[in-house]
């Protein structure tokens, strides 16, 4: 069995790898995953929809007439409500596009680009130890053992270590220079590596190395792709994180609201009352006043009308 047996594999890898980098670097592949499959920016809108919902619109809020309470004016409270009302509105609104803004680096899995761009260059370094394996099969499988155990190494640190908030400066696996430095110093261990196998190539475990070289090989590989399946997973947990922030936001908002609506209901229903008691005191004025043109009064005793004239003698 050889290297190039797993070719296609290394080189699909290689490929992914190197695109994620370069999709991530010009358009953000995390803001579309959170997006498209997670939901995100339509969650984010829905939850501040919901809260402007709870809050009287501009329209209404204009109509309102201060109403005349114990013969005070309520003008004072009604713009005290009604600045209240397009407060929270503005609040509301600002919420919503920083929240949508921040969707992007919130949930951004920093360390996947860095460890991306390793596995670009390991695989490079297997394709390239191919290339030399018809000449020196046994070096080259012995670099091979090395170079993916390390690799693997390195993949369980960066997935455990990757998104510290404060990383260690030999641990920042969110910088693209780690993953660099990495794959020297790991180039230069494998060449080591070679050195003592040359040196010790009598030892049973270097004479024993074309036995298990592949199974080291196919474990790399199958962490190389189990890469893409524990950045959903990050992603998913930190949106998830997120996702609480915005509900618990939501709740204190849409509390706030109904408090504003609450008073506002107040006012109006008052205005309602007010309208209601003009109208009936103006309509029993009106019936007041036509009850009495229109009342009859009898002649007193005694008295008589002049003719063509209507009013009365005594």
């Amino acid at each position: 069995m050889e290297i190039n047996d797993f070719s296609a594999l290394i080189q699909l890898t290689a490929t992914l790898t190197i695109a994620f980098v370069a999709v991530e670097y010009v358009k953000s592949y995390t803001r579309v995953v959170c997006n498209r499959i997670f939901g995100l920016e339509k969650t984010v809108k829905d939850a501040f929809a919901e809260c402007l919902k709870c809050l009287t619109d501009t329209e209404t809020l204009e109509k309102i007439t201060p109403p005349m309470i114990s013969g005070k004016s309520t003008n004072n409270i009604v713009q005290e409500a009604q600045l209240k009302n397009e407060t929270l509105r503005k609040e509301i609104i600002d919420l919503e596009e920083k929240n949508l803004a921040a969707i992007g680096s919130v949930c951004r899995a920093h360390s996947m680009s860095s460890l991306c761009f390793f596995l670009f260059m390991s695989n490079t370094l297997l394709l390239f130890l191919a290339c030399l394996e018809s000449r020196f099969a046994l070096y080259t499988h012995v670099a091979c053992i090395v170079l993916c155990i390390f690799s693997i190494l390195y993949l369980a640190f960066g997935w455990s270590l990757g998104e510290k908030k404060n990383p260690v400066k030999l641990c920042n696996f969110m910088s693209l220079k780690h993953p660099m430095y990495s794959v020297g110093v790991m180039a230069v261990l494998t060449v080591a590596a070679v050195v003592l196998a040359i040196i010790f190539i009598n030892s049973s475990f270097i004479q024993n190395v074309e036995g298990y070289w592949w199974v080291v090989l196919l474990a790399f590989l199958f962490v190389s792709y189990l890469n893409f399946v524990m950045f959903v997973i990050k992603i998913r947990s930190k949106s998830l994180g997120f996702l609480n922030e915005i509900y618990k936001l939501k709740g204190d908002k849409k509390k706030e609201c109904e408090v504003a609506q609450s008073d506002i209901k107040d006012l109006m229903g008052a205005c309602r009352l007010n309208d209601k008691l003009k109208s009936d005191n103006q309509t029993s004025a009106s019936q007041l006043i036509a009850g009495v043109a229109t009342r009859s009064y009898p002649r007193p005793p005694g008295s008589r009308r002049y003719p063509g004239n209507n009013k009365l003698a005594t």
